[in-house]
């Protein structure tokens, strides 16, 4: 059986330093020199196409997305669920690449594609698009859409420090209504208590709604500056994984920080945890969202979760899915 040979790099031309540049270049004449027919993609319309061209014609082995968590899900977004997605991470925080062990060193990352050892993800759907890792509401997806309002090129844990501290001090903290269909309680550090506002919406649906001012909802255990507001959270489970804290304000906010700095929130009396298959979100005020790190948009949000939706390149020995 002939192994595909065609492999795609997607980049964003319009983000990056000039060295990071030079290492895709590199990583091409490698997997060049191991025979593969590789070719740069700069826009996701045409990756989209060529992506289709070569699964349908079996001569796909994977496409790389190279640069951060925004880049790999919207690479996902344009590529058949059977497609096999590498990371090679270029962004600011490279979750996935840290869960995953994707790295930028051109021996690993080629016996990684020579191996050629996959494995499977879920993925949520928030209103029409993709999301692998994490999407918050509210505080963080208003950081999130200054630093992309002013952004002027490659983005930097400092591009955060501003946003944030102007967050901070201008935030309103609304309560967001939350509704989960096919959930279930999650024992964190302590018996897991509901909300106070939890009520039952639909008992034959299986539904339950409550109110919250912070609401995250995860795919993978990590979230930026290396915390884990969701430590629990699980892949590959055909869930999605919803953390809320209950109180609101300043001076609630920073004490919530050090908690999950410290890894205790788990145990405060305002976290609680769930998982379901469906969730929406809403506000009476106008609040936004950000997926893996990119500004989603507006309220309401719509959440489904797709099991096994994301085919990875595995840099764990131990995966033993081959497709050769």
């Amino acid at each position: 059986m002939t192994i595909p040979g065609v492999i795609l790099i997607a980049f964003n031309p319009r983000a990056g330093a000039a060295d990071r540049r030079d290492l895709l270049n590199s990583l091409q004449i490698r997997l060049e020199d191991m025979g593969f027919d590789v070719q740069m993609v700069g826009e996701l319309t045409d990756l989209e196409v060529l992506a289709a061209e070569y699964r349908e014609n079996g001569r796909l082995r994977m496409v790389v997305s190279a640069g951060g968590d925004g880049t790999l899900a919207a690479v996902a977004q344009r590529t058949h669920p059977d497609t096999c997605l590498a990371v090679f991470p270029l962004g600011t925080e490279n979750l996935m690449a840290k869960w995953s062990g994707a790295t930028i060193d051109l021996d690993k990352f080629s016996a990684a594609v020579k191996a050629n050892r996959t494995r499977s993800i879920d993925a949520a759907m928030a209103n029409g698009r993709l999301a692998l890792i994490t999407i918050g509401i509210g505080f963080d997806a208003e950081v999130v859409r200054l630093v992309h309002t002013n952004r002027t090129g490659h983005i930097t844990k400092w591009s955060y420090a501003w946003p944030i501290l102007r967050t901070i001090w201008n935030y309103g903290f609304p309560q967001f209504r939350v509704t989960m269909a096919d959930w279930q309680d999650v024992v964190t550090g302590q018996a897991n208590s509901l909300p106070k506002e939890f009520e039952v919406a639909d008992i034959a649906n299986e539904t339950r709604s409550w109110s919250a001012p912070w609401v995250f909802v995860a795919n993978l255990p990590l979230y930026a500056g290396g915390l884990s507001i969701i430590p629990h959270a699980k892949p590959s489970d055909g869930l999605l994984d919803i953390a809320c804290f209950t109180g609101s304000g300043r001076i609630r906010g920073l004490l919530y920080a050090l908690w999950i700095a410290l890894r205790r929130h788990t145990r405060c009396c305002d976290y609680s945890a769930f998982r379901a298959k469906k969730i929406t979100i809403d506000s009476p005020a106008p609040s936004g969202y950000q997926l893996d790190g990119d500004y989603g948009g507006e309220l309401p949000l719509e959440i489904r979760i797709q099991p096994d939706r994301i085919k990875l390149l595995s840099f764990n020995r131990q995966d033993v899915s081959l497709n050769d």
